[in-house]
């Protein structure tokens, strides 16, 4: 099997508070702490000594990714947050990719031959949905579930084939 060429850490945003309790749906406390939790242990990561984990990091605009994308980026490495379209709960993740892949800036930040990779925060069921598109070429397969928090990273091959390198709940954290 050829090395990992290209990567992408997908996570879905850290649990907000409900709508009734604050519409704009913030991050709750509970929320921060799992997501700092996970930083502690990206920071802590053997795979940070080559460089950071993600050079970039999207979400998609909506209060609940976007505090994720910054409390996260920390822990990647990340040097730029920033707002992207067609991250929605049901937005489509083939039409999604479909226009990444033709952005020359995504490829070249999504490349881990630098070190760098590139972060999706978002939304169920859109997050769960890019990773069936990715990896069984389905948006429907179910290959995975996601948590709040919880970063899941795919690698891609020279042959351009999506698998999964690892996952980390936010329940391994230290409490």
């Amino acid at each position: 099997m050829a090395a990992p060429t290209r990567r992408i850490i997908l996570v879905q945003h850290a649990l907000a508070v409900s709508e009734k309790e604050d519409p704009a749906r913030p991050i709750s406390s509970e929320g921060l702490e799992a997501t700092m939790g996970v930083v502690g242990m990206l920071s802590a990561s053997k795979t940070r000594a080559s460089g950071p984990l993600a050079q970039t990091v999207i979400h998609s605009g909506k209060l609940r990714a976007k505090q994720t994308a910054e409390v996260l980026s920390a822990g990647l490495g990340a040097t730029v947050v920033e707002e992207r379209a067609g991250l929605g709960p049901n937005d489509d993740p083939a039409a999604f990719w479909t226009a990444a892949e033709e952005e020359e800036a995504w490829r070249s930040s999504s490349s881990s031959s630098e070190g760098g990779g590139l972060a999706i925060v978002g939304h169920l069921p859109f997050m769960e949905r890019l990773v069936g598109h990715l990896v069984a070429g389905d948006a429907a397969k179910a290959v995975v579930k996601l948590s709040n928090s919880g970063p899941l990273c795919l690698e891609a091959d020279d042959q351009g084939l999506w698998r999964i390198a690892w996952m980390l709940p936010p329940s391994l954290s230290p409490k």
